[in-house]
């Protein structure tokens, strides 16, 4: 829930379900959706997390990640998970099913200074196909940079210390 404590060490603070509506795309077969990249913006006010510590992974494969960049270590962390069509994490989703995503990254300091911390990640620009997103992804013949979402944005839990 929202106000959840923020936890030190290895912590999951993102996790998002993605879907494949039902279609009729059947070209050499009925065609899945494949995601190859998801740019996450993570807040981190007076937390401070490790640089390189972020994965991406499939909850239901916990010990199968997927190595993510980033931006920084606090504040507004811009985190990077690409390739994914190439990496061990399945995120192949099939016609009418869904597929779960969770960030992790560590947490160093929950609280760097007295104040309120907060963490929460997000993803930004989805729903709008005349401006890229941050969601690649393909239906194994058409790359497409934005989500067929009535919504613009869409949040995690977010994570509050006082």
């Amino acid at each position: 829930a929202d106000g959840s404590p923020i936890a030190l060490g290895d912590t999951t603070f993102g996790r998002f379900r993605f879907e494949a509506a039902a279609h009729k795309n059947a070209h050499n077969g009925l065609n899945a959706v494949q995601i190859d990249t998801v740019v996450f913006t993570v807040t981190a006010i007076n937390t401070e997390l490790q640089s390189g510590s972020f994965t991406l992974f499939n909850p239901l494969q916990t010990s199968v990640v997927s190595s993510c960049t980033d931006t920084g270590t606090t504040g507004t962390i811009t985190v990077t998970c690409d390739n994914l069509a190439l990496s061990a994490v399945s995120t192949a989703i099939a016609e009418g099913e869904s597929l779960d995503l969770a960030l992790q990254g560590t947490v160093l300091q929950a609280s760097v200074s007295p104040g309120t911390s907060i963490l929460q990640a997000t993803l930004q620009e989805l729903g709008d196909p005349h401006r890229p997103g941050t969601v690649v992804w393909n239906d194994e013949e058409t790359t497409f940079t934005w989500v067929d979402i009535d919504a613009t944005q869409v949040r995690s839990t977010l994570y509050r210390l006082d």
